[in-house]
């Protein structure tokens, strides 16, 4: 077992061309920079885009996936190509350069070496036309790296086809022949490292779809970037060699086993809000009884009691309310200095009259304005509470449900305020026929009254009026005030019976605007059933990502998450949940807007502040993520990368013979002699070379096949050939 000693990332560009590859790519990308930032520094990935007027050069990461050339030919996009050329080699030129920038290598510590390799990783699927540039592109790259003696160029190619389309074939076919052209002439300085991936694996296996061969390609280029195994494999064998014996090709798998700290912690973060939510917000917690009394009572007290109701319906009215359902009138205006007593009764009826069609009027419009304000303050006052009710933090645990047993109250409450309406005809009636019987008295009362002698009237105006009261204060005085009493008991009467006609129609009203906010209200509570609902959805979904976060996404790359690991994190970055309420609701606005969110909003609410609780677990490795692995466990993982890695690429040695071609066996990571993965390998039938990596979160196990002579690939040549020529017959 041979060993190689650890090393940053060499400066690498990797190139991919055609978009059936990019998103491979991307995930190599996003896995290679999260395990050391600094690499990218030194690392760069680019793609060509054929989508544009222009070809252009752009990073990977800004490629638009799923996008096709439409029914571009080859020699349309050879075409395309050339009238970009200019840019896309600029553009290589600067990539290369920014690579080779002293500053750049100084930051990732690189700034001492005198020689330094160079990698130039080309990714293409041979089937899509877009493999076409390959003809030019690669004397481009060869031409840049004249002056560049540690430089290498690498293909991964694949040529699978998992469909039953012709055309995808036959291009790989011709785009094969082509490269064979290339290799063939004899022109190049730096003969390229070329991978090539089929769908026939070597032995008697295959690759099962399109994502398996992607998952494979993509890892094998995380290999080649780790620990400079692309230069290592690129030294094996010298050009002269590969020439003469015509073997230009490698077959080449990867498995890896990845350990993502970034899921971790997601992972952490969805166990704890899934916990936070079933002890603090499920609908399934039973809430104190105690709070929801309080509250409702604070509201009714504030703003749903009958006498803050009849203070404002009443604003700036004549009548007055008293008490929670009373209401009085004094007919201030009406007046009996210098009225006879026999005007008594007729002054009453004339100012009833003008009350009636002048006032009243005046004063219905006044309540109906006043009832409508009160509508409109009191659905805002009631939305700004129920709004506010479950961000009450001392409603909880339970706090939603909690919420709406506080709608409850404030529904009985309301409904105090409304009332069967009375009869106003009727009321009216009763009244008038009272009133008239009052009226009556008073007229029969003055009529048997002693008059004065009518001499008295017949004496000047300036003596007949004293004398007159004169006479009336002598011989009326117990009369006059039994008519006063009758006279004040009319108007009594009278002011009792606008009273109860406005008491009925304030009824009318409270009645009326309490259906409307108990409609209102019913609102309310729907809106805090969905919160409930959503949050109970959010539990779930919670608990049911956990179990999504912690599968590995391919046998062929693994993921070191399992229970143990994700319970052992769980509670080794775990604060006390003492706290958490008051935070996620006070600080956090876990609950801001509720009305108007939806569950995304919650749950990356709940996420990012659950995640900040695990950030201490960001320099977690990935051995330390297999010490919490059963032990068996962590030698299954490597098991399974073992027997995972098998080359793409299945050549016919029994029709052409193996020539010098030969196998190598590669563990990567980051100190692999104390791997807990290592003793599987150290025990394996085969020979096992370890290259340490600079890599904390990644292990890799990968094998390659050297010096593949072409006889023994002709039957790949041959398919796309035969279905080129039934093309051209059809």
């Amino acid at each position: 077992m041979t060993t190689t000693l650890p090393m940053i990332s060499s400066p690498a560009l990797v190139l991919s061309v055609g978009n059936s590859l990019v998103s491979a790519v991307m995930d190599v990308e996003r896995i290679f920079f999260r395990s050391d930032p600094r690499r990218n520094s030194t690392t760069r990935f680019l793609t060509l885009n054929l989508h544009a007027k222009k070809t252009e050069l752009i990073p990977a990461c800004e490629m638009e996936q799923g996008r096709r050339s439409g029914s571009l030919t080859r020699e349309q996009i050879h075409e395309q190509m050339r009238d970009g050329m200019e840019g896309v080699k600029s553009g290589i030129r600067s990539a290369l350069h920014e690579l080779r920038s002293h500053e750049r290598l100084i930051e990732v510590g690189l700034g001492a070496k005198t020689a330094l390799p160079l990698d130039v990783i080309v990714v293409a699927d041979l089937a899509e036309p877009e493999s076409a540039v390959l003809e030019i592109i690669l004397p481009m790259i060869e031409s840049l790296l004249t002056d560049e003696p540690y430089a290498k160029i690498h293909l991964l190619l694949s040529s699978a086809v998992f469909s039953d389309d012709p055309v995808l074939t036959a291009n790989a076919g011709v785009a094969l022949g082509n490269l064979q052209v290339f290799l063939e002439s004899g022109e190049q300085s730096n003969m390229p490292q070329i991978y090539l991936f089929d769908r026939y694996k070597e032995g008697i296996w295959e690759a099962r779809d399109a994502v398996e061969l992607q998952t494979i390609l993509g890892n094998f280029l995380l290999a080649l970037l780790s620990g400079g195994l692309a230069q290592h494999l690129a030294h094996q064998v010298t050009q002269l060699d590969v020439e003469e014996r015509r073997a230009y090709f490698c077959g080449a798998s990867a498995t890896i086993l990845i350990f993502d700290v970034e899921l971790l912690q997601k992972a952490c973060a969805m166990r704890l809000g899934a916990e936070i939510v079933t002890a603090e917000f499920h609908s399934k917690i039973v809430p104190d009884p105690m709070p929801v009394e309080e509250l409702a009572a604070e509201f009714a007290l504030n703003f749903a009691n009958l006498q803050a109701w009849m203070n404002r319906l009443f604003r700036e009215s004549i009548f007055q309310p008293h008490g929670e359902t009373g209401v009085d009138l004094h007919f201030s205006g009406l007046q009996f200095e210098d009225v006879p007593m026999e005007d008594w009764v007729k002054t009453i009826q004339s100012y009833e009259t003008a009350f009636k069609e002048k006032q009243l009027p005046a004063q219905t419009d006044l309540i109906q304005k006043n009832a409508s304000e009160l509508n409109s303050e009191f659905l805002e006052q009631l939305a700004q509470f129920v709004q506010s009710l479950p961000q009450q933090t001392r409603l909880y645990p339970g706090g939603v449900r909690s919420a709406q047993m506080v709608i409850e109250q404030i529904r009985k409450i309301l409904q105090r305020g409304q009332s069967l309406p009375g009869d106003i005809s009727a009321i009216e009636q009763d009244w008038n026929t009272r009133i008239r019987s009052s009226l009556e008295a008073l007229n029969q009362t003055m009529l048997l009254l002693p008059k004065p002698p009518r001499w008295f009237f017949h004496l000047p105006a300036l003596f007949r009026k004293p004398v007159i009261q004169l006479f009336n204060l002598i011989f009326l005085y117990r009369d006059l005030k039994t008519l006063t009493d009758l006279r004040q008991a009319c108007v009594r009467l009278l002011e009792q019976k606008y009273e109860a006609w406005m008491k009925e129609s304030v009824a009318r009203h409270l009645t009326d605007l309490s259906a409307n906010w108990t409609t209102a209200l019913d609102k309310h509570a729907k809106a805090l059933k969905r919160l409930q609902s959503t949050l109970d959805k959010l539990q779930r979904q919670f608990t049911d990502r956990i179990v999504q976060l912690i599968a590995s996404s391919s046998l062929f790359r693994l993921s070191a998450l399992d229970e143990p690991v994700l319970s052992w994190a769980y509670y080794y970055g775990k604060r006390p949940q003492e706290g958490f309420r008051h935070t996620l609701l006070t600080e956090k606005g876990f609950l801001n807007d509720w009305h108007k969110s939806n569950l995304k909003t919650f749950e990356e609410r709940l996420g990012d502040f659950c995640q900040q609780i695990y950030l201490p677990l960001s320099n977690t490795d990935l051995e330390e993520a297999l010490h919490h692995r059963d032990g068996k466990d962590a030698n299954a993982l490597a098991v399974s990368m073992l027997q995972g890695a098998v080359p793409l690429l299945r050549p016919n040695f029994d029709q052409a013979g193996s020539g010098s071609s030969f196998q190598m066996r590669f563990f990567q990571c980051r100190e692999p002699l104390t791997s807990s993965l290592y003793p599987v390998f150290k025990n394996d039938e085969q020979d096992w070379a370890v290259v340490s990596t600079d890599d904390p979160l990644v292990a890799i196990c990968c094998r390659v096949r050297m010096m593949i002579p072409l006889s023994s690939l002709n039957y790949i040549f041959e398919r796309g050939q035969i279905t080129l020529e039934n093309n051209e017959q059809t």
